[in-house]
C-alpha cells in the first residue's frame, strides 16, 4: 500500500515539474512567431536609397533605366517571405524611382543651390555629407541619394518632415529651406513625365 502511494506521489511530482520546464510545442511555436524586435512592415527608405544609387551610377538615367532598377529592387525585397512588398508599396517605389529619373537634373540643381546658400557646409567640410563630389565615391553617392529622396518628398510630394526620418536634422534643415523657384522646377519636371502622375496624384 505504501509503495503504491509513493509511486502515485512521484508520478504526480514528475508530471508537474515536466509541465513547468517543458511546455507544449504549440505554445512555444506561438511565442516564437511573435518577434517584438522585428517590425511588422520594414521602412522603404533603405531600399529606395540603394535603388537611387544604382540610377546615379548611370550618366543620364531614363525611365527605362528606372524600370529595370525597380524590377531588381522588388525581386530582391521579395526574397524574404515575411517582407513581401504590397501592391501599394511597389507602386510607391516605382513612382519615386520614375520621379527621380525624370527630374534628376532639377533635383540635383536644387541640392547644389542649397549647398551654395549654406556657408557652413563648405566651412566645416560637409560637402560629401550632402552628396557633393565624385559619385564614384560610395559615401558621396549614398548621401546624394538620401538628399535627392528627401528633396523629392519635401518639395514635390509635400510630405511632412516626420516622414523624412532617414536623414539627420543637420542636413534636413538646409534642404527644407530650398528656394521656391528651384522647388517649382523640380515639381514641373516630375509632373511633365507621363509615367509619374498615377503615383504623384495618389493620396
Amino acid at each position: 500500500m505504501m509503495a503504491s502511494l509513493l509511486a502515485i506521489f512521484f508520478c504526480g511530482l514528475f508530471s508537474c515539474v515536466y509541465s513547468i520546464h517543458f511546455p507544449p510545442t504549440r505554445s512555444l511555436a506561438i511565442r516564437m512567431s511573435a518577434d517584438p524586435f522585428r517590425p511588422s512592415r520594414p521602412p522603404l527608405a533603405p531600399i529606395l536609397i540603394n535603388a537611387i544609387q544604382d540610377l546615379l551610377m548611370l550618366e543620364q538615367p531614363t525611365i527605362d533605366d528606372a524600370r529595370g532598377v525597380v524590377r531588381k529592387t522588388i525581386v530582391s525585397r521579395n526574397v524574404d517571405p515575411d517582407y513581401n512588398m504590397t501592391a501599394a508599396e511597389e507602386k510607391l517605389v516605382e513612382g519615386r524611382m520614375f520621379a527621380i529619373a525624370a527630374a534628376v537634373g532639377e533635383l540635383s540643381g536644387l541640392l547644389e543651390q542649397v549647398v551654395e546658400s549654406t556657408p557652413w557646409i563648405v566651412k566645416y567640410g560637409a560637402l560629401a555629407d550632402f552628396g557633393i563630389g565624385q559619385l564614384s565615391d560610395p559615401y558621396v553617392r549614398m548621401c546624394r541619394a538620401e538628399c535627392l529622396l528627401a528633396i523629392l518628398m519635401l518639395h514635390v510630394e509635400a510630405r511632412p518632415d516626420g516622414e523624412v526620418d532617414f536623414i539627420d536634422e543637420d542636413r534636413l534643415g538646409p534642404l527644407r529651406k530650398a528656394a521656391p523657384v528651384a522647388r517649382e522646377k523640380c515639381t514641373m519636371a516630375v509632373r511633365s513625365c507621363e509615367d509619374v502622375p498615377t503615383y504623384f496624384e495618389s493620396p
